[in-house]
């Protein structure tokens, strides 16, 4: 059967499918100028925009994401590491001793200018298997990693770090330890 013989016959069928199809015509028409006035709005209104202070936005005073963050101190926190034991191998005890504590630097600075006065090259301080730097209590952080002498064994050993004014300082080193 044909349709238009189907709504011929039906007359409420024929002016429904008509209802409808004037009611859909209208939405998508609807639909097509809302959009075309919506994208004409943004578009004068990007023209408009003139620099100024308010309108620059400068990279460095926004606030680092937190795994910004956490990498960056994690990266300081090594290369202290990596410097206080390349200061023991290259004979440098006052560098050393600089990145401890006062507190610490009163305990350890005899034991470093004692390590230091036996340190050559055949000897030279190998550290090894680096942690990533953990929280060991408000404050301080730690890194464990194993220490050895061409002739001794690898001895685990840890090392802490403490942020001091803005500065990571070495608060301990020695066998691993609780806070």
């Amino acid at each position: 059967m044909n349709l238009c013989k189907i709504l011929k016959n039906n007359f409420n069928s024929f002016f429904i499918f008509k209802t409808i199809s004037i009611i859909g015509i209208l939405i998508a028409g609807s639909i097509i100028l809302i959009m075309i006035f919506t994208t004409l709005g943004m578009w004068q209104e990007s023209l408009s925009i003139v620099p100024d202070q308010k309108n620059i936005t400068i990279a460095e005073n926004n606030p680092q994401s937190a795994l910004t963050a956490r990498k960056i101190r994690e990266w300081e926190q090594l290369e202290l590491v990596n410097k206080y034991w390349d200061s023991i191998n290259n004979s440098n005890a006052d560098i050393a001793v600089s990145l401890l504590t006062d507190k610490y630097k009163l305990v350890k600075e005899e034991e470093i200018n004692k390590i230091v006065s036996t340190i050559n090259e055949e000897n030279k301080i190998e550290i090894s298997d680096l942690t990533e730097p953990f929280i060991i209590c408000p404050k301080v952080w730690g890194i464990t990693f194993y220490i050895s002498q061409k002739s001794d064994e690898k001895i685990m050993t840890q090392i802490k770090l403490t942020n001091i004014a803005g500065t990571w300082q070495i608060s301990y080193i020695g066998e691993p330890t609780e806070c």
